[in-house]
């Protein structure tokens, strides 16, 4: 696309350069500096660049020095801390020469500047192991066995060493020596040397480490910062007089023991390093001492170099020997008082450069690398230096001049084109152009850019076009839409004219759209009140420019609609809007529908506000609705006190929470429950109430909820407690008509028992019949005893009076004991016969209902046979299936006992039949029957979830068949009987016996006497607690008898215990255990010995109790 626009005229003002110029200027003035860096260089002097070369020449040497002097100590270092480490694990001592010297042998071989490795202690002695070398071998101190060692190998791979151990003596030391092989394992001389006035203590090595010695592991002195190997003086080994350094570490090991590693480290080594080292042809490189004694001196090429370096070492520097080394020493300690320091010095009219700087082995104990080079050995470089600096420089101008013509070219040519292309488009000449090609990154840039702004500006012209055509065909698409929706859609002005009406207007107003056209809202017969909201609302929307909705009635021609009205202000150019639009839409059947709704809800809520039971919504454990009876129920009076705050587990009573909480998770878990057969719901006051409830799952704003139906069934509960009482009422009557009828026979028993207690006693005090005889008569007084007081455990038990107490039973056992005592009962012409089932019939049933069951159908058949008969009793197992069950009305199938009680007796017709089991009815004669008989019986049946049937016929009997749900395959645990395990052979302990019937406190007292007991007696339980006052540390156990004058056991038991808790007790009673202390259990740490009782068996219980005691 190309434009007409004729190009820009150029300005006139300055000129310009080309960009040729630009790059030439550019090159000029690089020469010219070129030129001036060079003439400064030249300037400068060989002198200064000689001293320019020292630096980094002098560092470089002094950096490779510091390396190899790293290499001879920093795995001296590892080593030694390794050392430490393994004192205080334990693998280091001076008693053990042989494990030493296997421990130090590894490091001889590796560390080939350590001389010696010694370990000490505290008291002097010392473990040493040394390399065998000629020093060692010409040293004084192997003089006196110097003819019998072989002098040292010159094998450099073999390594020979002896070990040396002193032992403190009286006067100095005594020192054995071992010279070894190369292997360490082979002994090759032995020999012992005096050393008087030797003390190991003061040796170098051992003063340092116990200088440096803390007391502590060694990640707690990295923690602190402690360096914990201590580096001695420069000083001559004991045995070769070499110089050496000694590097040692004490530690304490698991026993205790202070121990010292050390190693001796010989610095000849460094003298031969510094006297081979030559930096220039004429330097020197050395190694001082802190104190600026010479431990390497220079390389030396006099003919006596070598006996002049031995006499150096560890002297300072001699003028006479090393003049320009005495010098530059001098000159460092005064001038730069022994710091690191870089300088010039003047020997001899020659100009040198020094280098002095440390190289610390240990914290505070530095070495000195020195360096001299002479001046001379410098001008050569600096010369060759200067002559490569001019002739770079001359490479570099010619260089520079060819790139600047090179560059001149490569710009000035695609810089003339892009100026064409740029006044093209300047022109909207938007003809396709190429892309200018050059070396130069940036002017190949810029013609990509002003190729792509070519692209750019004809996409745009062509968007625009476009964005034309697309707008023409949304207005035409919007206007149809307009046209044909059922909404009302107008357009006002400011001053509320009707700038545009859809058909849909004309259609719901009655107007025709172009009577309003260009009409003021109020000059329209719409309603008032229309006119008066909408006028209002469009000032708003054109004062704030915000949309806004409302909502009117409108009369329409097809009758009153209802409309909801969106008013929309239009947007303009500039800040100001001119339009609003207003879109109508009919909701009258949504109102219709909402209305509907409103008044469905309105009838549910009055239905359950008015209902009688709770209705709770609790989410998450909060109350968030609650019906007028729940608040009532909760024992709130307003709903605002209840709904969001109060936690619906608060409203349940402890022991019922848990069960509720299983039941919530059950039901949230989608699963059905059952309705609660009854829990405590705890009120505001604090009061409880029975309630009953069932729960489903709901969704609660979006979460999920549970819906609880809650019933208050504090009444029906207290009726049904009444009416459970009154059975017991019932049941417990006829146990005393039982234990009335069974008076007669017990009394007849016992006074059969007291004859034969009688009649042997009198046996047993005849002196003139034999022993045997007597002791015979004893055993029979003491076998009725135990079965009189057998019978009356049996009469208590039956007569007890007890809630549903259901345990595992064996009804064979049962039965077979009922029998036993209903013989007394019934006349010896009655003949009763026993069928015990082949196999245990194990129910789970209270042992004394049923008890009560038999007895009661055993009287009534003795009854029905006044003139004697057959009383037959069968007991077996039977299996029911479904039919069986539903017929009989139970709840379950399966195992079942069954009890047949058949009598040949006068039985009954069909009416008596009929009422047998009704409360109050009765066929016998006025005074001799309650009518309650068999109605206790068919209760205590069916509280069993069992069933009872009753056969007769007049003149053949009578026929009772009970059926008991059964346990297959269980076995009724066997209980265990204390008074039946066996006695400790010893005894011993203090017994405090409170008992207020004289006769049996004497006896059990001489009892517990005979048996080794220390007793104390009392009749009375407050006398019991006074005397156990005084001191209940040495009571060992109580033997107290329940019911006592003033206090009775129980209570003396627990004053007792709150004095000592946990004694021993024994609580003796004749009644039966669940009459003593209102039926509780009796306490933890106490047994119960029923009266009568046998003094063996109180023993027994006395031993069982204090055995643990004593043990």
């Amino acid at each position: 696309m190309k434009s007409n626009t004729a190009p820009p005229t150029p300005s006139t003002g300055p000129r310009t350069l080309s960009v040729r110029q630009v790059l030439w200027l550019a090159f000029s003035a690089l020469l010219l500096l070129v030129v001036a860096a060079l003439l400064f260089a030249s300037l400068a002097g060989t002198s200064r660049l000689a001293g320019q070369l020292a630096d980094p020449l002098m560092a470089s040497i002094n950096r490779e020095t510091a390396t190899q002097l790293h290499r001879m100590f920093d795995p001296l270092r590892q080593k030694i801390m390794e050392d430490f480490a393994s004192i205080q694990l334990g693998r280091f001592s001076t008693k053990d020469p042989v494990a030493q010297k296997d421990r130090f042998l590894p490091a001889l071989h590796a560390l080939p500047l350590v001389d010696s490795m010694m370990v000490g202690d505290l008291t002097g002695s010392q473990f040493l192991v040394m390399r065998y070398t000629p020093a060692a071998y010409r040293s004084a101190l192997f003089a006196p066995v110097a003819g019998q060692l072989p002098p040292p190998t010159s094998d450099p791979h073999r390594l020979q060493f002896f070990t040396r151990e002193f032992r403190p003596a009286t006067d100095g030391v005594t020192s054995r020596w071992t010279l070894w092989d190369d292997s360490g394992h082979t002994a090759i001389h032995h020999w012992e040397l005096p050393l008087p006035g030797f003390d190991g203590r003061l040796r170098p090595w051992h003063r340092a480490a116990m200088a440096q010695f803390r007391d502590c592991t060694l990640d707690e002195a990295r923690a602190i910062d402690t360096d914990l190997v201590a580096w001695t003086e420069i000083y001559p080994l004991f045995t070769t007089k070499v110089p050496a350094i000694s590097a040692a570490v004490a530690a304490r090991d698991p026993k205790g023991e202070v121990l010292i590693v050390a190693y001796d480290l010989a610095l000849d080594e460094i003298a031969r390093f510094s006297s081979q080292a030559r930096p220039t042809p004429n330097g020197q490189l050395f190694i001082l001492t802190d104190d600026g004694r010479l431990l390497g001196p220079p390389n030396d090429t006099h003919p006596e170099a070598s006996a002049r370096r031995s006499a150096a070492i560890l002297q300072p520097p001699a003028a006479g020997t090393y003049p320009a080394l005495t010098t530059a020493v001098s000159a460092w300690k005064g001038v730069h008082a022994n710091r690191t320091a870089r300088f010039p010095v003047t020997i001899e009219g020659a100009r040198w450069w020094a280098d002095f700087s440390p190289f610390l082995i240990g914290r505070n104990r530095p070495l000195w690398i020195g360096i001299l080079l002479p001046e001379s050995d410098l001008v050569p470089a600096a010369e060759d230096h200067e002559r490569l600096i001019l002739a770079v420089g001359g490479i570099a101008l010619l260089l520079s001049g060819l790139l600047a013509a090179l560059l001149a070219r490569l710009m000035s040519t695609p810089v003339t084109a892009l100026v064409a292309q740029a006044r093209r488009l300047a022109a909207l000449d938007l003809t396709p152009q190429p892309v200018i090609p050059s070396r130069v990154a940036e002017l190949a840039q810029l013609s990509r850019t002003l190729q792509q702004t070519r692209a750019s500006l004809h996409q745009r012209i062509l968007e625009r076009e476009t964005a034309r055509i697309e707008l023409a065909e949304s207005e035409l698409q919007l206007r149809t839409l307009a046209e044909n929706t059922p909404d009302v859609i107008v357009r006002f002005d400011r001053d509320t004219r009707h700038l545009y009406a859809n058909p849909a207007f004309a259609l719901a107003t009655g107007f025709a759209v172009a009577s309003v056209q260009g009409r003021r809202l109020d000059e329209i017969a719409h309603p008032p009140e229309l006119i008066r909201d909408l006028g209002q609302t469009l000032a708003l929307v054109f004062a704030d420019q915000r949309a806004r909705t409302i909502e009117f009635d409108y009369p329409t021609p097809s009758g009153p609609r209802h409309f909801e009205s969106r008013i929309l202000p239009e947007p303009a150019p500039g800040a100001r809007i001119v339009t609003v639009l207003t879109v109508s839409h009919d909701i009258t059947e949504r109102v219709q529908a909402a209305e509907a709704l409103r008044r469905s809800e309105e009838r549910h809520r009055t239905l359950i506000e008015a209902a009688l039971v709770g209705i709770v919504v609790h989410q998450a454990g909060i109350v968030r609705y609650a019906n007028p009876a729940a608040i009532e129920l909760f024992g709130y009076e307003e709903a605002r006190e209840v709904l969001g705050t109060l936690q619906w587990e608060s409203c349940i009573a402890p022991a019922y929470r848990e069960q509720l909480q299983a039941r919530t998770a059950a039901v949230l878990r989608g699963e059905t429950t059952p309705l609660h057969p009854g829990w405590e719901l705890v009120r505001r006051d604090g009061s409880r109430r029975w309630a009953q409830s069932n729960a489903t799952m709901i969704e609660w704003d979006g979460s999920p909820a549970l819906l609880s139906f809650i019933r208050d069934i504090t009444d029906l509960r207290t009726a049904t407690d009444r009416q459970a009482a009154l059975e017991e009422q019932l049941r417990q009557a006829q146990k005393l008509e039982a234990v009335g009828l069974l008076a007669g026979g017990v009394a007849h028993d016992f006074n059969n028992l007291l004859q034969i207690i009688g009649g042997n006693a009198t046996l047993a005090g005849d002196a003139s019949l034999p022993v045997s005889t007597r002791h015979g008569a004893l055993d029979q007084i003491a076998g009725t005893v135990e079965r009189a007081a057998q019978m009356t455990r049996q009469l208590l038990a039956f007569g007890r009076r007890q809630a549903l107490q259901r345990e595992d039973t064996d009804l064979n056992a049962l039965v077979t004991d009922h029998v036993r005592m209903v013989r007394r009962l019934i006349a010896a012409n009655v003949h009763i016969e026993l069928r015990p089932a082949p196999l245990p019939l194990v129910i789970h049933a209270d042992r004394g209902q049923l008890e009560q069951v038999l007895l009661n159908l055993c009287i009534n058949a003795r009854d029905a046979m006044p003139q004697g008969g057959r009383l037959t009793l069968q007991l077996e197992a039977v299996s029911l299936d479904a039919p069986e069950v539903a017929r009989l009305g139970l709840t379950r199938g399966g195992p079942y006992a069954q009890i047949t009680i058949s009598d040949t007796g006068t039985g009954m017709d069909k009416a008596v039949l009929d009422r047998a089991f009704e409360p109050f009815f009765s066929t016998k004669a006025r005074g001799k029957g309650t009518g309650l008989g068999l109605a206790v019986v068919y209760g205590v049946v069916r509280q069993h979830e069992g069933h009872i049937a009753v056969t007769s016929q007049p003149g053949a009997g009578t026929v009772f068949t009970v059926l008991i749900p059964s346990l297959a395959g269980a076995a009724v645990a066997a209980t265990p009987n204390p008074l039946s395990e066996a006695a400790p052979a010893s005894a011993g302990g203090t017994i405090l016996l409170a008992e207020d019937n004289e006769p049996i406190r004497r006896l059990a007292t001489q009892t517990l006497r005979h048996a080794g007991y220390t007793v104390f007696c009392v009749d009375d339980g407050e006398a019991a607690v006074e005397h156990f006052a005084r001191a209940p540390e040495k009571i060992d156990l109580l033997l107290l008898d329940v019911m006592m004058p003033k206090l009775g056991g129980y209570e003396a038991a627990r004053q007792c215990r709150a004095l000592r808790p946990g004694i021993p007790v024994i609580f003796a009673s004749g009644y039966a255990a669940d009459t003593i202390n209102d039926g509780e259990a009796v306490p933890a740490g106490a047994l119960l010995l029923q009266k009568p009782y046998r003094t063996d068996n109180m023993l027994r219980l006395v031993r069982r109790l204090l055995a643990p005691a004593r043990n």
